[in-house]
């Protein structure tokens, strides 16, 4: 395990604001953001406030919330599909949960779903892409709900 210092994890955090800002408003390419570390095991996908604070990161001292939002551009997109590949792992995982079980991940299980979700049977898939969302609100927790709220939808 690699312990990092604060002052790493704001660089690292400062260093990915500036890509997304350098692909979209300098590059005019656009990138793929997922809304929180790891998958929804209850399929109920909710953007992290988090994420949204490292987005902004760079700017937040000279650009409103919902004006760089803006001028980013986001637009929710969905993926589902009609089997999920790791229905198995995340059945064990949230059957110990709701039994009150300590569940342990096993050494290489994050990197079997990954795989398994890449290649595994997936039956039909199901591609929905939303309209760009427009933010009105200066607080990243509102700005989290609204981007949860519009993904549902699409």
């Amino acid at each position: 395990m690699i312990i990092k210092s604060k002052r790493e994890i704001y660089q690292g955090l400062n260093l990915a604001s500036e890509y997304i800002e350098d692909s979209i408003l300098d590059k005019n390419e656009p990138i793929w953001i997922a809304q929180k570390q790891g998958r929804a095991k209850d399929g109920l996908d909710k953007t992290d406030p988090a994420l949204l604070k490292m987005i902004h990161l760079i700017n937040r001292k000279s650009i409103p919330i919902s004006d760089y939002f803006n001028s980013l551009c986001f637009i929710p997109v969905a993926v589902s599909y009609e089997f999920d590949p790791n229905d198995l792992f995340k059945a064990n995982e949230l059957h110990a949960i709701e039994t009150h079980q300590e569940y342990q991940k096993t050494d290489k299980e994050d990197l079997n779903s990954i795989t398994n979700g890449i290649s595994g049977q997936k039956g039909m898939v199901n591609l929905s892409i939303g309209s760009p969302i427009k933010f009105t609100k200066e607080s990243y927790e509102d700005s989290a709900k609204l981007i949860s709220s519009q993904s549902r939808f699409i």
